[in-house]
């Protein structure tokens, strides 16, 4: 066990709100608790630096569907998703839709079922099944985030093989990241953070004592 971090990361949870900490608190898995902080610790770096705005200052609330956003900043967009031992957040001015997953073997029985015919023909005829399964899929995932209303879209009510250019997908090591936006002229830059990035981070913004 490191005492540093373990030091650090109680630190980290006194930067985020009282839902969120109680959210927290009755996770079972400790790696799901240290994402669920890490994902908000950054979003909160990055709004206060976007909005000029201390973190105490910066209010969160969630729509209708549960999707969160920051309150009187419309133009601050951003999404999250994590996964086995990972998390992605997206950054943008406009709404945005991000899912990461890690790359393994997939049920094939999900293809027939949430996928559409060209979909399933594009999966089926690839020459590395599993990569494509997780391209669709993260695909999709992104797609419907971005919306905002989630599973309340069936996911073969649209097929991601259409307005391909909207999405963009980044893999690395074992895991797929795909992303979907609205403005085509957004810059993508992908930073990489460790845990041990992301303390440096915080505490060089004042979130750390």
């Amino acid at each position: 066990t490191n005492t540093t971090n373990n030091t650090s990361f109680k630190n980290l949870l006194r930067c985020i709100s009282d839902d969120k900490l109680n959210k927290i608190t009755n996770m079972r898995n400790d790696i799901d608790k240290k994402l669920t902080v890490f994902a908000d610790i950054l979003i909160r770096i990055v709004a206060s630096q976007r909005v000029f705005l201390s973190n105490r200052n910066l209010f969160f609330q969630k729509d209708l569907y549960g999707k969160p956003y920051l309150l009187f900043y419309p133009d601050f967009q951003y999404n999250i998703s994590h996964t086995r031992n990972a998390v992605a957040v997206a950054f943008s001015d406009k709404p945005i839709g991000i899912d990461i997953e890690k790359i393994r073997q997939p049920d094939q029985q999900i293809v027939r079922r949430f996928f559409t015919p060209d979909e399933n023909r594009y999966i089926m005829q690839s020459n590395n099944f599993e990569v494509c399964f997780f391209e669709i899929w993260t695909k999709k995932e992104a797609y419907i985030k971005h919306d905002g209303r989630g599973l309340s879209i069936p996911l073969d009510s649209f097929s991601v093989l259409v307005n391909r250019e909207k999405y963009y997908t980044y893999t690395f090591k074992n895991y797929i990241i795909a992303l979907y936006r609205e403005n085509l002229y957004d810059k993508i830059t992908i930073c990489h953070l460790e845990e041990e990035d992301l303390y440096k981070l915080a505490k060089s913004l004042d979130y750390l004592s």
